[in-house]
């Protein structure tokens, strides 16, 4: 089994250089450079065997930061490097998109990031200007956890914080500690791996500085940022032709996201469970990736035919394409069930999402252009009779959904009579 998954370009995903062969795998042929050797440090078997020894107060630590998805890990012990060059190798940088082909475009988006590691996404920028702190700060937090000795093994020690005991009847200084290194733990082994053995850059000591606020802070774009880095390096190194081409950042986010995009017939699975990370266990994921890799026109693939229907994928593209292209062709519809998505074209610029402007009388909202126009109630209620038509079910629902809606109209109107009382109050006040 060893042998088979060198020979197929399975490195492992561990830094325990005896029990796996790791280091260095050999690409043959293929799609990639002949002799080029791939290494990695990301190690998704170290996060696990970590967290698998937690007891049920420091899994509850770890989910008030919101990073609760970094408990449902599987056990990957290993990783196809040749997938994760493959699709690196497709993405297209500024674009944030994997070109398989012009037919075939998928972008990705912060969002994306979440849904398959559930780890924060909020609107705090980690890199924005909540990133500087005092020098004095770190320091401490460094002495704290054990860091202000020699950089180099900077997630040794974060590690060796983890498995201290910590209880309720613990200080708030070790609490926020164990808080503190396990973010830069499973960001150094998994989030945003680097190229060096135990150790990482921490540059986003700002979000780490309250941990009441690390939940707020966009955690996912930092790493998809730190992956595009990686990608053009990897990119770089092919292009040079290098030997041994490193891969940094979380390239198992490219292999879990392509996989829940592409049909594979039998093994698609139903987008109900979140994060994604957790339905991939090792057996799952080789043999998706199998079902994926095949040859065509004399070069391997992992895209081997169409993407999945629109309605069964729960990523953001699916929803942003139409609004998002300026130009677009009709995607080859599925064997199984037609699909209406447009290609993304190079001018995806954004993650905002809209609704399809052919799709009903909401098309304008939100519209800042579409002033002149307006939905009231009687419209949703006359949409959602066209949806229900005879359905018992579904006109038990319309009318729960009728309710709601006028709930939020009355408090909207609340609001704006409110507002335009305190108007005429501050006229009258400063008149």
């Amino acid at each position: 089994m060893e042998e088979e998954d060198e020979n197929h370009g399975w490195g492992g995903g561990s830094h325990e250089q005896i029990e796996f062969t790791y280091g260095v795998a050999k690409i043959q042929g293929d799609v990639l450079d002949d002799q080029t050797g791939l290494t990695l440090w990301l190690s998704v078997k170290h996060v696990v065997k970590v967290v698998t020894r937690f007891d049920e107060y420091k899994r509850w630590l770890v989910s008030e930061i919101g990073f609760d998805g970094m408990l449902k890990l599987p056990m990957l012990g290993k990783m196809d490097l040749r997938m994760s060059v493959w699709i690196m190798r497709k993405v297209k940088v500024k674009l944030h998109t994997i070109v398989v082909d012009e037919d075939r475009v998928i972008p990705f988006v912060p969002e994306d990031f979440h849904k398959v590691f559930g780890v924060p996404c909020g609107n705090r920028a980690v890199r924005g200007r909540d990133r500087e702190i005092k020098t004095a700060a770190v320091e401490f937090m460094k002495l704290t956890i054990g860091m202000n000795a020699s950089p180099a093994h900077n997630l040794k020690a974060a590690k060796y914080f983890l498995s201290r005991d910590i209880t309720e009847d613990s200080s708030k200084i070790e609490k926020d500690c164990f808080q503190i290194s396990f973010v830069i733990f499973v960001m150094g082994y998994v989030l945003s791996s680097g190229t060096k053995y135990e150790h990482m850059t921490i540059d986003f000591w700002g979000a780490l500085a309250n941990t009441e606020l690390i939940s707020q802070f966009n955690l996912c774009e930092y790493a998809v940022d730190n992956l595009m880095a990686a990608v053009i390096k990897l990119q770089m190194e092919y292009h040079n032709k290098a030997q041994v081409v490193h891969l940094s950042g979380c390239h198992l986010f490219f292999q879990i996201f392509l996989l829940d995009n592409i049909d594979l017939g039998i093994f698609n699975m139903i987008h109900s469970v979140f994060p994604r990370i957790q339905c991939f266990d090792y057996k799952i994921l080789r043999q998706m990736i199998t079902m994926a890799r095949c040859e065509q026109r004399g070069s391997i693939t992992y895209v081997p035919g169409v993407l999945r229907p629109a309605d069964s994928v729960c990523y953001v593209w699916v929803f942003a394409a139409s609004s998002l292209c300026m130009e677009g062709k009709s995607r080859p519809s599925s064997p199984k069930q037609p699909s209406s998505r447009m290609s993304v074209t190079p001018k995806y610029q954004t993650s905002k999402v809209r609704l399809d402007g052919k799709t009903g009388p909401f098309n304008y909202l939100g519209d800042p252009m579409a002033a002149h126009k307006s939905v009231g109630p009687s419209d949703f209620s006359k949409y959602v009779r066209q949806i229900c038509k005879d359905d018992p079910a579904l006109q038990e629902l319309s009318l729960m959904l009728k309710q709601h809606n006028a709930k939020c109209m009355l408090s909207t109107t609340l609001l704006r009579n409110q507002l335009q009382s305190d108007m005429f109050f501050f006229c009258g006040k400063n008149g």
